[in-house]
């Protein structure tokens, strides 16, 4: 082995090799064996934890700001990354919703405003507005 470097936020490691008999030069690629991760919806069903669907319904709520994808991806990969060191298969959805409103609170707080009015469900425009002067309330004090 030549050298050695991590990859993907500590998830694989890329190696550079060299053949002792020949002399030619390759890269081989390890990733960590890891469990799938499976979601436990609010109606008692249960499917497979998916990056991109999680990708998807913060694109829209980011939708018409300036958010690269890069941001949303590298926030879901660290969602993804912080159950699965939780050596869990299942999660609750309600986890993984209130990771994705504490990560886009930080990032662009009208993408989060819009996030939780999908998420919390909110019934009327008073439950909106409660959210939004606390998150003003915060933005000050803070």
């Amino acid at each position: 082995m030549v050298d050695s470097r991590t990859i993907r936020n500590g998830n694989e490691v890329r190696r550079f090799r060299q053949c002792s008999n020949c002399g030619r030069r390759f890269k081989t690629f390890e990733k960590v064996e890891t469990f799938p991760l499976y979601v436990l919806k609010k109606d008692g069903t249960r499917q497979k934890f998916s990056k991109e669907k999680l990708i998807s319904s913060m694109q829209k709520a980011c939708s018409k700001r300036e958010i690269s994808f890069s941001s949303l991806e590298r926030i879901a990969d660290e969602i993804e990354n912080s159950f699965s060191v939780q050596n869990t298969e299942e999660i609750q959805s309600f986890m993984i919703g209130e990771s994705v409103m504490e990560a886009l609170k930080e990032l662009d707080k009208v993408s989060y405003i819009r996030y939780a009015a999908v998420y919390r469900e909110f019934g009327d425009i008073e439950s909106l507005m409660d959210e939004v002067k606390s998150l003003l309330k915060n933005n000050e004090t803070g």
